[in-house]
């Protein structure tokens, strides 16, 4: 691309880029208009919307090792209650859970709303600012009012229930049964309500309040390497808002303790039927002795036989120690095979010396919790809910593989300590047989007194776990709430007030100028046609049918002038007699700029005729006010006997040009066009005049015009602005080859899209223009 091609691209787009502002400022009254509204608009908007803001805290979530609820690690290694470990994501979860959400909203009472009036809306009242409290034992949602309306009275005793079942006065503390709510009505004598004010309530179940809370509640993690989660609710009353998350950030804690304490509880409930039953066999056992000591008056056993129990005993209390650890293991077999539905906590392994098996059993316990926090949000035939129900089955399958291998190595050393037992207890048999059932009965007291004791002391530990527990978050920012409103914000509102107030105009100014089919300005027609544009007449807005006279100085004869100046300067080396006029349509002009073109013609002292050729339709000589008291054209082309010199008549106009009339209207004009008097007509006449105007059919309509290209020299298109078709150009650009020296005259411009073509819009004179003839 050369340099001249280059800037004149930029010359273009300067003017295009001009041009648009031209079009659009021609419309600036509209801007202020358009941008006070949209700007009241916004003001008002402000005014009457809900504020909304947000309510914000977070939390620090502590593992297991950071609990200050597990006791020394030593001392209880062997119980897995404060092993269970807290994630973000679970805890996320169970934050945004609607059961949660549920029991806040219940126990702070707020399935009850009250609204009062406000400016142009019903402002609502909660806590300290509302005149009552409401308590529902029952509300029933198929038959909720919308009308419910509470006035207090000047005694500030009772009040005016009014609803769509009726009006009535209560007391204050009366219990009042509707068909939508069972409920009591108090007196909150801390507000500062109005008496008489009356006070609109809104009833609601709390799940429906639930799920009204949950999308504008957002739990989310502050960061990847911190546990620490930011919990934020967006409400239009911040005091409900801070209430509503305290509460919720308090449940949670509790549900945090009752889920680990369940696993303490089921262990306790486990030892306490353990320790239920072995206290009635050693109450059974101690009077087996006492009755047998009773009875054989036996006091003391001799040393030989004490030093055989010694040394049976130890291998005795080993015996009982392994017999402990497989009655253990088979009450959790037992357990694990009797609870098919998995709904229930596991106890601890109780002193089991496994690893494997204690991990499995934590492990175990970790996932029963996980799917009770599941369930309190899904259904059982959740992906995720059978996910875990999958784990748990497997896991209780290796416990249950693993309590076996546990059970064959301890039977193994059962069997090897009676077998070292066997042989103290033949020696034992020189003993007399009341003294050998006396060990017999010692032995078995023995054993069940270390398992007595052992339980025991898990018992206890679990009691102490379950005393000790406490949450495993900690609140590390308090609620507070943000002191501007979060919607709507006021600066956003403006600039979309201020972009619609500029938007709307030119959104308008577009689409009406995209919607137009017809010809706005003469950058338009440039775009559709590339027919010389001879020049443009502004709107005549006077009555006078000739504007042009040779003491006239108005815009528009001063722009017939330049038309006259124009066809003196495309045909300075030719000959240009005879000029034809026509147009696509009627009304576009044609007849006024054949009349005003001759008088112009006529003031530079050139002898011009205009000829009436539009024998259909014709509007020259009436639009002048001359009368048609000669023959006419087509008089003339029928008969033979008339010449032209009989058809001539004066405009009696200053200046003066003559005229030949149509005569006429024929029933047969297309006809008359081809007869051979009419090359003799024009021929004739050009030997006598020095411009011959011809005003003829609209060649948009009808093919008449095309008859007489032959006999002329130039053809002028005429198109007017805001009426001629954008498609009529195509007619335009299609016949422009087959008229001679085809030119174009721009008509009834206005202001908007006046150009000028070399002058400006009242340049000459601030007179007032005449109007065009149509």
């Amino acid at each position: 691309m050369n340099n001249h091609s280059i800037n004149h691209s930029k010359i273009e787009n300067k003017t295009d880029i001009r041009e648009a502002i031209n079009k659009y400022s021609r419309y600036w009254y509209i801007f202020p208009i358009t941008l006070l509204v949209s700007i009241t608009a916004g003001f008002f908007y402000l005014t009457i919307a809900t504020k909304t803001y947000e309510v914000r805290s977070s939390l620090l979530l502590r593992s297991s090792e950071q609990g200050s609820s597990k006791p020394d690690k030593q001392g209880f290694s062997d119980n897995e209650i404060f092993q269970v470990s807290q994630k973000v994501d679970n805890k996320t979860q169970e934050l945004k859970s609607i059961t949660l959400v549920d029991r806040a909203v219940r126990e702070l009472n707020l399935q009850t709303s009250f609204f009062i009036d406000g400016f142009l809306k019903n402002q609502e009242i909660y806590g300290a600012r509302a005149p009552i409290k409401i308590l529902a034992k029952r509300i029933d949602i198929k038959g909720i009012s919308d009308d419910v309306i509470i006035t207090i009275n000047n005694d500030n005793q009772t009040f005016i229930l009014k609803d769509n079942i009726s009006t009535a006065t209560y007391r204050f503390g009366q219990f009042i049964r509707r068909s939508y709510a069972d409920f009591i009505v108090y007196n909150n004598s801390a507000a500062s309500g109005k008496v008489n004010q009356p006070i609109k309530v809104e009833f609601k179940t709390s799940l429906a309040v639930a799920n009204q809370f949950l999308p504008k509640l957002s739990v989310t993690p502050t960061n990847e390497n911190a546990d620490v989660i930011t919990i934020t609710f967006e409400t239009a009353v911040p005091q409900k808002g801070k209430d509503f998350l305290n509460k919720l950030i308090e449940l949670s804690g509790k549900e945090e303790v009752e889920d680990k304490n369940k696993i303490a509880f089921h262990t306790i409930k486990f030892i306490d039927k353990r320790l239920d039953s072995l206290t009635e066999q050693l109450s059974g056992v101690e009077r087996n002795v006492e009755q047998l000591k009773q009875q054989n008056n036996l006091t003391d056993v001799n040393s030989n036989a004490e030093q055989y129990v010694r040394q049976s005993g130890e291998y005795g209390q080993e015996l009982a120690t392994a017999e402990t650890q497989l009655s253990v293991l088979r009450y959790i077999e037992s357990y694990f095979r009797g609870k098919g539905d998995q709904q229930e906590m596991v106890p601890s392994s109780l002193g089991i010396q496994d690893a494997t098996l204690a991990n499995l059993i934590a492990n175990f316990n970790t996932l029963q919790l996980e799917k009770q926090r599941l369930l309190r949000t899904v259904q059982n035939d959740n992906p995720l809910v059978i996910n875990v129900s999958e784990q748990l089955s497997s896991l209780q399958g290796s416990i249950i593989e693993n309590i076996n291998n546990i059970k064959r190595g301890l039977s193994i050393t059962r069997n090897n300590l009676r077998s070292s037992t066997s042989q103290f207890e033949n020696k034992i048999k020189s003993v007399p047989s009341v003294e050998r059932r006396m060990l017999q009965i010692k032995r078995d007291q023995t054993l069940k007194e270390n398992l007595y004791l052992y339980l025991l002391q898990k018992r206890e530990e679990s009691a102490l776990s379950l005393a000790a527990t406490v949450s495993n978050s900690r609140v590390i920012e308090k609620v507070n709430v943000k002191p501007n409103p979060i919607s709507p914000q006021k600066n956003f509102v403006y600039l979309l007030a201020l972009i619609v107030g500029f938007g709307i105009p030119i959104a308008g100014i577009y689409t009406k100028d995209a919607v137009n089919n017809k010809i706005q300005d003469i950058n338009e027609f440039k775009t559709l046609s590339s027919v010389t544009v001879l020049g443009e007449l502004n709107r005549n807005e006077s009555k006078e049918k000739i504007v042009v006279r040779s003491d006239s100085t108005t815009t528009i004869s001063e722009l017939f002038r330049l038309i006259r100046t124009n066809l003196q300067y495309y045909y300075k080396d030719s000959t240009n007699k005879v000029i034809l006029v026509t147009s696509t349509m009627s009304g576009e002009g044609k007849t006024f700029f054949s009349a005003n073109l001759a008088a112009t013609l006529a003031l530079a002292n050139k002898k011009v005729v205009v000829l009436e050729f539009d024998l259909r339709n014709p509007q020259l000589l009436k639009s002048i006010g001359v009368t048609q008291d000669k023959k006419g054209i087509t008089e003339y082309l029928s008969d033979n006997d008339i010449s032209f010199g009989d058809l001539i008549k004066s405009s009696y106009t200053t200046p003066i040009f003559d005229i030949i009339g149509a005569g006429v209207i024929p029933s047969n004009p297309a006809d008359l066009f081809y007869s051979p008097k009419v090359g003799d007509l024009i021929d004739g006449l050009r030997s006598t005049y020095d411009h011959i105007i011809i005003d003829s059919s609209p060649i948009g309509q009808v093919a008449d015009a095309f008859s007489l290209v032959p006999f002329v020299d130039s053809s002028v298109f005429m198109v007017r602005y805001n009426y001629t078709l954008k498609s009529q150009i195509n007619t335009l650009n299609d016949v422009s080859s087959k008229l001679k020296n085809t030119m174009v005259v721009l008509n009834d411009a206005n202001k908007d899209n006046f150009n000028g073509y070399g002058y400006s819009y009242g340049y000459i004179s601030n007179k007032k223009v005449p109007k065009l003839l149509g």
